[in-house]
């Protein structure tokens, strides 16, 4: 069977149904991952870094281990068969989730010289998912641009720092501006307010549901509205991985958070609110990170242990340094 004259890669299920939906000549990958929640070290090829990210994944609950790795397998596999089509066609929004995939994406097409000529963005402001029209669908698809080899080499030094071990390489980008790809330097500031805060030693993922849950008891869903939705430059976060924030706050020693409910992956039944301790870290009375300890890596970066090696100060909006 022969192989369609383009790929469409683009960043989920939803996309591309909405791809397929409207009629557009060609096949469609969607790219399935959530990067900035991770491991996403550096020194590993495609292959390998798609096998300790479908452990990751498992490990968390988020998908059977032998169907991640076959996921992820079928996913690259496709995406190598860029060198066989006339034209390869990016799709992708704004935001960080977005964003960090389309860093993957070129950096893993920039490295053929022959398929970089024939690589075309669709970066849309909007969402690409649901709620567009076959005839917008189409709209956006005539805007599509080629890329220069500059945006291919910027890509690949953006993903370079965001895999590194140290964060400081990647802040200094973002200092500088990253005018390459609109979006970008948004969305890499987004991931740096991931690193735990001066004064609280939460994330400000950690903090926003902390501020929605401090006055009363929620229902999960409606925490995801307030929490995210509402609290968001750019949304960027499914609600599996909000659920799992939740459950994260919510573990010993010292809980944040309290979710009552079911167990499993999803929002519905669950009701969550601020525990005194959680109310305190919102105060500034309560250090999180010293009191809880650390284990979540953000890229590249593995935090670890009692204390943060780097930490976001919203006051200055940057990263810093912390001694030991």
């Amino acid at each position: 069977m022969a192989r369609a004259r383009v790929l469409h890669v683009t960043n989920g299920d939803h996309a591309a149904r909405q791809l397929t939906a409207a009629g557009i000549d060609g096949e469609v990958l969607p790219w399935r991952d959530a990067l900035h929640e991770g491991p996403v070290r550096a020194g590993l090829p495609l292959r390998a870094l798609s096998l300790e990210r479908a452990q990751y994944l498992a490990a968390q609950g988020w998908g059977d281990a032998a169907a991640l790795r076959r996921a992820f397998e079928a996913r690259d596999a496709l995406l190598a068969t860029a060198g066989t089509r006339e034209e390869i066609v990016l799709w992708f929004e704004q935001d960080l989730y977005d964003q960090l995939q389309l860093l993957q994406v070129l950096d893993a097409l920039g490295q053929d010289p022959l398929v970089r000529g024939r690589v075309r963005l669709v970066l849309h402001a909007g969402t690409i998912g649901a709620g567009l029209t076959p005839d917008l669908v189409a709209m956006i698809h005539d805007r599509r641009r080629p890329l220069k080899a500059v945006q291919f080499q910027r890509a690949a030094q953006v993903f370079a720092a965001f895999r590194g071990p140290s964060p400081e390489p990647l802040a200094a980008l973002a200092a500088g501006g990253l005018d390459d790809f609109p979006g970008l330097a948004a969305a890499i500031r987004r991931h740096l307010q991931e690193f735990p805060w001066i004064r609280e030693g939460v994330s400000r993922t950690e903090r926003q549901i902390l501020e929605a849950c401090a006055a009363r008891p929620l229902g999960a869903t409606l925490a995801y509205e307030l929490a995210h939705h509402r609290a968001e430059e750019r949304v960027f976060m499914g609600d599996t991985v909000f659920a799992w924030h939740l459950r994260r706050l919510a573990r010993p020693p010292v809980p944040l958070l309290s979710v009552d409910g079911p167990p499993g992956l999803g929002l519905e039944e669950l009701v969550v609110v601020a525990t005194e301790p959680g109310r305190a870290v919102l105060a500034g009375e309560l250090d999180a990170a010293r009191a809880r300890g650390l284990d979540r890596w953000l890229g590249g970066v593995h935090l670890s242990g009692r204390h943060a090696p780097w930490r976001w100060d919203p006051e200055r909006e940057a990263l810093r340094a912390m001694p030991a």
